[in-house]
């Protein structure tokens, strides 16, 4: 049997290999016979956790607690752009749908940016409950215990 040492944490598979994401780093690690090491990214934030990585195509999106966005090419680990979304106490996945990517943090509420550019689309003060079909379905709320009104944004246009 091979090991590598890994930071372990959150995982999501990348045909073959596996992207791991913990502490301040994102690895790539092959899970074919050889068990090679692929690359690893340090996201720089040393408050030791970020967000499930979102695998998509050749991009992986992963979010740190200081609020940092960043888009990694799978292959290489480079990467291809970041973008500030909010600092955050806890994580909702990430989310893509029709191009668009959405990240929510307790500082902003509910973030979409273009996924292939980082560009912010818009930003609302609310809790992402789905997206589908060019659409974010969010609560807003005055504050956290209060109820909420649902609203359907066009993903593109808020």
């Amino acid at each position: 049997m091979q090991r590598v040492n890994i930071s372990g944490g959150w995982l999501a598979r990348a045909g073959n290999d596996l992207l791991i994401a913990d502490d301040y780093w994102v690895e790539r690690i092959s899970i074919s016979a050889d068990l090679q090491f692929r690359w690893a990214y340090d996201t720089g934030d040393k408050t030791h956790t970020i967000n499930q990585p979102l695998y998509r195509g050749d991009v992986v999106y992963v979010q740190s607690w200081d609020g940092q966005l960043v888009a990694l090419d799978v292959a290489t680990g480079a990467q291809r752009w970041t973008a500030n979304v909010g600092r955050s106490d806890y994580f909702i996945p990430l989310r893509l749908d029709a191009g668009v990517l959405y990240a929510w943090s307790s500082a902003r509420g509910v973030t979409a940016l273009q996924a292939s550019t980082g560009a912010v689309l818009w930003s609302v003060n609310g809790d992402l409950l789905g997206v589908g079909d060019g659409t974010a379905y969010v609560v807003l709320r005055d504050d956290p215990e209060s109820d909420g009104i649902l609203v359907a944004l066009r993903s593109k246009a808020g």
